[in-house]
C-alpha cells in the first residue's frame, strides 16, 4: 500500500490569500444547538459550514485554464484524479537565496546529496523554506518572495 502524504495548506477564516485574491472565508453557518431541534426525533444534530475561498487558496493545483485562453484547455474538475497521486522526490532548496531562481544545477545538486532519481511521471517538489519566510511576515511577500519577484 502506498503512503499517501497530505501537503495541504490550512484554508481558514481571514488567512492566507495571495496577491489580487479574495481573503478566505468560513463560518458556521447551523451550528450542533441550532439543528438539534430540526431533527429532534431522530436524536441528532448537525454543523454546517459556509467556505468562500479563492481559487488560489491554500494547496492548489492551477488548472490549464488558468493560462491557456484556448477553449480546449481543461479545467480542474475536467482533469483526471490519477494524475494528482504519484511518486514523489523532494530536494531541499532552502539555502538559495530569496529573488533568486532556481536553478537545474541547484535541482541536480539537490538530487544528487539526497541520493535520489527524478523519473519520469514523479511529482517534483522542492523545499523552499517559504511558508517560514513570507507567511508568518506577510510583509514580504511583494518584496522578497520567489513566487512574484521571478516575474519581475
Amino acid at each position: 500500500m502506498r503512503k499517501l502524504i497530505d501537503l495541504s495548506q490550512p484554508i481558514e477564516n481571514k488567512g492566507h490569500a495571495r496577491p489580487f485574491h479574495p481573503t478566505p472565508v468560513v463560518w458556521t453557518h447551523l451550528s450542533h444547538e441550532e439543528s438539534a431541534p430540526i431533527w429532534k426525533k431522530g436524536g441528532f444534530s448537525a454543523m454546517v459550514k459556509g467556505v468562500i475561498v479563492s481559487d488560489h487558496s491554500g494547496s492548489h493545483t492551477d488548472a490549464y485554464t488558468h493560462m491557456d485562453t484556448r477553449p480546449s484547455a481543461e479545467s480542474i474538475d475536467q482533469l483526471p484524479l490519477h494524475l494528482f497521486f504519484t511518486e514523489a522526490v523532494c530536494i531541499d532548496c532552502s539555502h538559495v537565496p530569496p529573488r533568486t531562481f532556481i536553478t537545474v544545477n541547484h535541482i541536480r545538486e539537490g538530487l544528487a546529496k539526497a541520493k535520489l532519481e527524478l523519473k519520469r511521471g514523479d511529482t517534483f517538489l522542492y523545499h523552499t523554506n517559504h511558508y517560514e519566510r513570507y507567511f508568518k511576515d506577510r510583509t514580504k511577500w511583494w518584496t522578497e518572495s520567489r513566487a512574484w519577484t521571478a516575474r519581475r
